[in-house]
């Protein structure tokens, strides 16, 4: 099992990427040259996808929220196993807002890697299910129009 300070590491992270802090609230926990890594997302660093879900949470979706249904962890790593809720309600997704506007749920899994010696992010690894969570709000998927 991990240190109790990777897991605390890894938890503030989460916290702070989650409820939409961007890099400038995530970036105490994490090495400068963090990696992000998610098959059906583009970026690549992980203060890009901090501050793309600042923009998620605190723009399209303001009443985005977890739910964490598990956490798990190693001597490097904690694994947290949740849904996302959120209802598309402001500009800025790739089609207008609906209406009435549309709500998601979506599940999802982090992987964050945590540095024992230095107590910093090295990378966050993600798996959600673009499908149902795109679809839910009337999205194409990346890569269609």
């Amino acid at each position: 099992m991990a240190s109790q300070s990777v897991i605390d590491v890894a938890t503030a992270f989460f916290e702070a990427c989650e409820t939409g802090k961007g890099w400038e609230g995530c970036k105490e926990f994490a090495t400068a040259d963090a990696t992000f890594e998610c098959a059906v997302l583009p970026q690549k660093r992980l203060d890009e996808y901090t501050e793309w879900m600042k923009g998620l949470v605190s723009g399209i979706a303001p009443d985005a929220k977890y739910e964490i249904l598990s956490k798990t962890s190693n001597e490097t790593q904690v694994v947290f196993v949740c849904l996302f809720h959120g209802t598309h309600t402001l500009p800025g997704g790739p089609v207008p807002v609906a209406d009435p506007p549309k709500k998601m749920s979506c599940p999802y899994t982090y992987t964050i890697t945590v540095d024992p010696a230095t107590n910093k992010v090295t990378s966050l690894y993600k798996v959600f299910d673009i499908f149902s969570g795109f679809s839910a709000w009337g999205w194409p998927l990346p890569g269609q129009n």
